[in-house]
């Protein structure tokens, strides 16, 4: 027979078999100093009273309920409250938690909270209401098993699947699987009685971690008791109908800005930049990529399709792409729209060092690979397209306004078009599209991509239009320029109420939509867990554990 163990041996074993860590010199020394009978005795019992007894243990009861195991590959997602169900574990433990309440609440944790409530009666004391809370995150046992597929119902019956086996083998040490597909081998456990069990867990609600595709939990369960769960789904439904009706207001106003604008601005698919908020960049229907910037003095003094306003477009001059983009709400072909006509002011406003690029003003199908017309402007030329090759039409001059007018015929594939400055008009005719055109134009837009190379010139736009209506050239004015300018120029106040009430418009909505889903509950009141259906329903026996081929119905039962 071997000796007795030495005393520090003793202590060193007792530590880690109950907390899993080393003991600290000081209680070697305690415990060494310790000359009575019940010296170990009391070390136990300190050891049993730790938190890292709960830590240790515990640990073995999660390894076999496999709250650590993963489904691998992209199902894999986090689930920031199982934490409390790991913790409820450890503190049950610690309480020294008799085991049939332990296994209790992890299968049945919601249904004992409902009895808990029922039997105390509302509203619940502080210790009642720590139960039922704990109770419901006990049943975290039985959510951890939901860790397949990438939706919240695909795959749920290897979910179930899961539960079953892990009931099976952590509290009964049978093999419950085999009964998915065929009676049992050796144990008394038949299709019906698995079936019989499954449905019981059909009939509940899994919380769902997410996933790739599902950006979020879901069936995350409020833990409070039944009157304050009432008390915060109130206040919640209180903000919400207060944000609904802010918005709502806010809406209301901003048509009614829209509407004063709209009634003053020609009626057209475009109405330049007069809309757009100084300072800010162009909103939809505007795209834009990089640098586009509305300002004050990029505003064309032509009035040919629009009244001298108030703002234009300022791009910058480097190397980027800085672009504009707008999509047509008509897609035009030969076939509705045998003519059309583009109408474009703009200036050069600085050269980009000594950067030799051109911008490009372009007509055609989107997103930009099938072009009908393209133009290019660099700090000295302008060039038109006609078929695959730039041809230069004339010289710009830095600081002076043009404005481009152009006729396409879509049938003949040709355009027409008049470059007009302060100093002189220069026509163009008879230019062919640009080959391997679609027979769509739905897009138009000024980009960087024009000919020669490095950076393109700093510049403005204005006046941007496309119609299958004629347009006046620069040498006219539309009817009533001058007073509906002298109009435009008053709406600079009612633009900027409009630019800020869509800014807060658009804050606001965000704030809601995040409120929304955000929940009534916070991370502290929610779960993640199982609880009962509203509906429950008996299940049929899945033929050879194949969930699409189905037998006889197995009425929910116990083993």
């Amino acid at each position: 027979m071997r000796p007795a163990a030495e005393k520090w041996t003793l202590l060193r074993r007792a530590t880690f078999d109950l907390t899993g860590l080393p003991p600290t010199q000081a209680e070697l020394q305690s415990f060494l100093n310790d000359d009575s009978p019940q010296a170990f005795a009391k070390v136990v019992d300190r050891l049993l009273q730790t938190k890292s007894y709960g830590e240790r243990w515990g640990r073995h009861w999660l390894d076999v309920v496999r709250y650590a195991d993963t489904a691998g590959e992209t199902a894999d997602y986090p689930a920031p409250l199982a934490y409390k169900y790991r913790n409820w574990v450890i503190d049950s433990m610690n309480q020294d938690m008799p085991y049939d309440e332990f296994v209790r609440q992890q299968i049945a944790g919601d249904i004992l909270a409902r009895q808990l409530v029922k039997q105390a009666g509302e509203p619940l004391t502080a210790e009642d209401a720590a139960r039922y809370q704990q109770m419901h995150v006990a049943t975290g046992f039985i959510a951890i098993s939901r860790r397949f597929g990438f939706d919240v119902e695909n795959y749920h019956h290897l979910t179930i699947q899961d539960t079953l086996d892990t009931i099976g083998q952590a509290v009964l040490g049978l093999s419950l699987g085999c009964a998915r597909c065929h009676d049992h081998k050796y144990d008394p456990v038949n299709m019906s009685d698995y079936y019989a069990w499954y449905g019981i867990f059909n009939s509940s609600r899994y919380s769902f971690p997410g996933s790739e595709e599902k950006k979020r939990p879901y069936d995350t369960f409020s833990a409070l008791s039944p009157p304050l769960e009432a008390e915060k789904k109130s206040k919640f439904e209180v903000q919400l109908a207060a944000y609904e009706k802010e918005i709502a207001e806010k809406t209301a106003a901003l048509k009614g800005l829209e509407d004063q604008i709209s009634a003053v601005l020609p009626a057209n698919e475009f109405c330049g930049f007069e809309k757009e908020l100084l300072g800010g960049s162009p909103m939809k229907p505007y795209d834009f990529v990089a640098s586009a910037t509305i300002s004050a003095a990029a505003q064309s003094p032509y009035a040919n399709v629009f009244p001298v306003g108030t703002r234009g477009l300022a791009f910058p001059g480097d190397s980027q792409n800085n672009a504009v983009v707008r999509t047509l709400p008509t897609a035009h072909t030969p076939g509705n729209s045998p003519e059309l006509y583009f109408n474009l002011d703009f200036r050069n406003t600085d050269r980009a060092g000594e950067g030799n690029g051109a911008y490009r003003i372009y007509l055609g199908q989107g997103p930009g690979n099938s072009a009908a017309v393209e133009m290019g402007v660099s700090a000295t030329t302008f060039s038109v397209k006609n078929g695959d090759r730039y041809e230069p039409l004339c010289e710009v001059k830095q600081g002076q306004w043009y404005n481009l007018w152009i006729k396409l015929d879509l049938q003949k594939k040709i355009y027409t078009g008049v470059l007009t400055g302060a100093d002189r008009s220069v026509a163009f005719a008879g230019k062919g599209f640009t080959a391997g055109w679609s027979g769509v134009i739905d897009t138009t837009f000024v980009d960087k991509y024009g000919p020669g190379s490095g950076a393109t010139p700093a510049h403005e736009i204005d006046n941007l239009a496309v119609s299958v209506q004629p347009l006046l050239q620069a040498g006219d004015s539309i009817k009533n320029a001058a007073s509906l300018a002298a109009e435009i120029r008053k709406l600079s106040e009612t633009l900027k109420q409009r630019g800020e009430l869509k800014q807060n418009l658009d804050k606001l909505i965000v704030e809601r939509d995040a409120f929304k889903q955000a929940g009534p509950f916070s991370n502290e009141d929610l779960y993640y867990g199982a609880i009962d259906n509203d509906q429950p329903a008996d299940v049929k026996i899945h033929l050879r554990g194949n969930e699409t081929k189905l037998g006889e119905v197995a009425v929910r039962r116990n083993l």
